[in-house]
């Protein structure tokens, strides 16, 4: 699927145009691809379609578009679950770069980088390619004044792109090449001033200084007579070279190590950070002791702070920076590496972002990736920095991104563990203790938060100790001060609520846990949904393999990349020698939700019934070895996915597996009944 949006709307499916319908339709269908994978609110849709003058029938009006564009997305052959709906509005299921857009935003930063090495020609060349991507003008076809705006901002996008390309071609010196171009675009835009200056710059280096002169006449009038202002000071400074005869200088060669400063990018600490107290004073310990005394090895100390979505590992990593950071005299360096995103922040970009912070100019950093990260180690090679690198999607994003000497320390927070990175200190971030929830609760609360304790217990518990839920719980309550404790904690008593009640704005688990599922492989996202389904508050590694249908060695590799997403715990040794996992409640309840959408009610009885099965027919083993019996001592397996051996070590310790499977077995029970008939529900 790719979508066009400069210039006519249109949604490509496997490469043929799709019949999208009429002016309503259009226009959801353009703000769900101008969001691209983010979710566009419904409120927004009905301002977008309406513009202020709604019926009170709206919001299901757009619910009613929403399914015309899914049938007609089905139809021609796009995913059926191409269009979600969220807990706030709808997604498009895509990423940035299924649309132009993106391929614009490509070209023209490939472009300037391309033109900072003085290749004029190759970078004139992917401007060029980024301009023709415009087919039109931008949904000029749709009526939306909040279409309109957007469409209003890449309009400006593409003339001042035509201004950096012409500006290559002045460089260029195709003086007569650009002259008829820039008088037809004057003509359309005689207030733009930069079109202007180079329509000057341009005559001038043709010779045609009076020509150049009446331009600026033509100009200034026009200012004048329409907004009442003088010219800006870049035409003024062109009129006065035109005037002076000066021919064009060329861009000063810059020695990039002369511009170097000391940044201080840290974000904003949080003010009501609470608890966290240890850890926060272990870091601090470990930064400073490590600018005191660099690795022997040249290495930069690196802390890792890892932990599932919602647990505050941004806030400890910063709090613990900021105590720090006087150890750090050269500056602090952050980046946000969106390693949740559906198109993290790749190491070039931050690598620029980087060189720039640190005062190179856009003339000086150098094009080649190697040559960036090379610039990047040899400024910081004798100074004292601390860079932090947030939202980590995996090592390759980082190593490029690490300081080349150990006068640097770094501190990266990540949901995956990082263990790929040599001597990283890890720091493994868990719920809030009690008291720590109850006081952050009570002090974003406010007043509302001050009666109910055991209320206020419940709220704790159910919000899973997780900093962003019970930020989003006393938010709620302080937005609505009529809102009492108890009757949050009796909504939040709810599984099939919990989760919205526990959003608040932009403090949505959900959102955050979509970030995992997007970084997971569909097997193990497939593992993940039926896992969601075990009423069990452990489980045994065997269990993938008859939930997935398949071997106990594919499974395993599945819930290891699962634990290494944060979405699964690992819960303790089993007593077979093996592994047992468990799924938090927050995070079980949204996976519960994407498999009640994503599977069929067919499939996820198959699923549940193999695991049942299982483990029904593994008790019977383990129950008639404690007992005398004649025959075989290795019956068949009644799923070949689980394997002999799992049946070997039942056997061999039957009271240990039935003691540790007691719980697992009493839902077993309860699922399955007397007379086996298994009431397929999801776990409660």
């Amino acid at each position: 699927m790719f979508c066009r949006l400069l210039g006519p709307l249109e949604i490509l499916v496997d490469g043929e145009p799709l019949p999208i319908g009429r002016n309503r339709q259009l226009t959801v269908m353009a703000c769900l691809a101008l969001a691209a994978g983010q979710a566009v609110s419904a409120r927004s849709l009905v301002e977008a379609v309406w513009s202020g003058t709604s019926p009170q029938t709206a919001e299901e009006q757009v619910q009613t578009l929403i399914w015309r564009l899914r049938k007609a997305l089905r139809a021609a052959g796009a995913p059926d679950n191409v269009i979600e709906t969220t807990a706030v509005g709808y997604r498009l299921r895509i990423d940035e770069s299924q649309t132009d857009i993106a391929e614009f935003e490509r070209l023209v930063v490939r472009a300037r980088s391309v033109a900072a090495t003085g290749d004029y020609a190759k970078a004139i060349n992917d401007y060029t390619a980024s301009l023709n991507l415009f087919r039109g003008p931008v949904l000029g076809e749709l009526t939306s004044p909040s279409v309109a705006a957007i469409a209003a901002q890449w309009e400006e996008r593409r003339l001042a792109t035509i201004e950096e390309v012409i500006e290559l071609e002045l460089k260029q010196e195709k003086y007569r090449e650009v002259v008829g171009k820039l008088r037809g675009l004057v003509g359309r835009f005689p207030l733009r001033e930069g079109l202007r200056c180079l329509l000057m710059t341009a005559l001038h280096g043709c010779g045609r200084r009076a020509e150049a002169l009446s331009v600026f006449r033509e100009g200034r009038k026009a200012l004048v007579e329409q907004l009442g202002l003088e010219p800006g000071q870049r035409l003024q400074e062109v009129h006065r070279e035109v005037l002076a005869g000066k021919e064009r200088a060329s861009a000063p060669t810059v020695d990039a190590a002369v511009f170097v400063r000391a940044p201080a990018q840290l974000t904003a600490d949080t003010s009501d950070f609470t608890g966290r107290s240890g850890l926060v004073a272990e870091m601090v310990d470990d930064l400073e002791s490590a600018e005191q005394a660099p690795s022997r090895q040249g290495a930069p100390r690196i802390t890792v702070v890892v932990g599932k979505c919602g647990v505050g590992k941004t806030a400890l990593a910063v709090r613990a920076a900021h105590q720090a950071r006087q150890a750090f005299p050269d500056g602090q360096l952050y980046a946000d590496l969106g390693g949740t995103r559906a198109e993290p922040a790749t190491p070039t970009e931050i690598l620029h972002q980087f060189l720039h912070a640190l005062g190179i100019p856009q003339q000086a950093i150098p094009h080649d990736f190697r040559e960036l990260a090379s610039v990047y180690r040899s400024l910081l090679a004798t100074r004292r920095m601390l860079v932090l690198l947030d939202d980590a999607e995996g090592a390759e994003q980082v190593r490029p991104l690490l300081p080349g000497t150990g006068s640097s320390a770094v501190v990266i927070t990540s949901r995956s563990n990082l263990t790929e990175l040599p001597g990283a200190h890890l720091v493994e971030l868990g719920p809030l203790r009690t008291s720590e929830a109850l006081e952050l609760l009570r002090g974003i609360a406010g007043p509302a938060g001050d009666t109910g304790e055991a209320a206020a217990q419940e709220i704790v518990a159910a919000s899973g100790g997780l900093p962003l839920t019970i930020r989003a719980a006393g938010a709620r309550l302080r937005a609505r001060p009529q809102l009492r404790l108890t009757y949050l904690a009796e909504r939040l008593r709810s599984p099939a609520s919990r989760l919205d009640e526990l959003t608040h704005g932009s403090l949505d688990l959900r959102a955050r846990l979509a970030g995992s599922e997007y970084r997971l492989g569909d097997a193990a996202k497939a593992l993940w949904y039926r896992l969601s389904l075990l009423g069990v508050p452990d489980f045994p590694s065997w269990v993938g393999a008859p939930l997935l249908d398949l071997k106990t060695s594919v499974s395993e590799k599945l819930l290891d990349e699962l634990v290494y997403r944060q979405v699964l715990e690992v819960a303790g040794e089993d007593v077979l020698g093996g592994v047992r996992y468990r799924m938090d409640e927050l995070t079980r309840l949204y996976a519960q939700d994407k498999a009640g959408e994503v599977l069929s009610a067919s499939t996820r009885d198959s699923a549940l019934r193999r695991a049942l099965d299982t483990w029904l027919w593994l008790s019977q083993q383990a129950q008639g070895a404690l007992e005398p019996a004649d025959g075989p001592t290795r019956p068949p397996v009644p799923n070949p996915a689980v394997g002999h051996d799992i049946v070997d070590e039942v056997l061999a310790k039957p009271v240990s597996w039935l003691r540790a499977e007691q719980p697992a077995l009493k839902w077993v029970e309860r699922c399955c009944g007397p007379d086996r008939d298994m009431a397929m529900r999801p776990a409660s």
